[in-house]
C-alpha cells in the first residue's frame, strides 16, 4: 500500500471518530436539558428535543461522509480501500468506553455510502470486538 493510501486511511479513521465524537457531545447536551424541562414541565420542548437527537444522528453520518469525500475523492466507494479503514478506526476506538456505539456509527457511515442490505463483513463491524 502506498504511503497516500496510508495517510487517506487515517485521515478517515479520523474524521470518523471526529463525527461520532461530535454526534456523542451534541446528543449529551441534548439529553442534559431533559431534566431541567422536565422539572418545568416543559413538554412541548421536550418532544423538540427528543426529536432533534433523533435526527441528529443521521445529520452526523451525512457531515461525516461530506468530510469524507475531499479526503478519498474518486476511492470513496472503494471497498478495498474502507476495509483498510476499518482497520485504522478499530485501533483509534479501542480504548473508548463506548467503543461498539462507535463501530455502530462506523457502519452507519458504510451502510449509506454502499447502500447495505444484509450485513457486509468487509467493510462493516458484525462481531464483538
Amino acid at each position: 500500500m502506498s504511503t497516500p493510501d496510508r495517510v487517506a486511511i487515517q485521515q478517515a479513521a479520523d474524521l470518523i471518530h471526529e463525527a461520532f465524537a461530535d454526534w456523542r457531545d451534541r446528543f449529551g447536551a441534548l439529553t442534559r436539558t431533559a431534566r431541567r424541562r422536565f422539572e418545568r414541565r416543559d413538554w412541548h420542548a421536550m418532544q423538540r428535543d427528543s426529536a432533534r437527537r433523533l435526527d441528529l444522528y443521521g445529520e452526523e453520518v451525512g457531515e461525516g461522509i461530506a468530510t469524507l469525500e475531499p479526503v478519498l475523492k474518486d476511492r470513496l466507494e472503494d471497498r478495498a480501500l474502507w476495509e483498510e479503514i476499518r482497520g485504522a478506526f478499530a485501533r483509534r476506538i479501542r480504548d473508548r468506553h463506548d467503543a461498539h456505539l462507535a463501530e455502530t456509527f462506523f457502519n452507519s457511515i458504510t451502510r449509506r455510502l454502499f447502500g447495505t442490505i444484509g450485513v457486509d463483513p468487509r467493510v462493516e463491524f458484525v462481531g464483538p470486538s
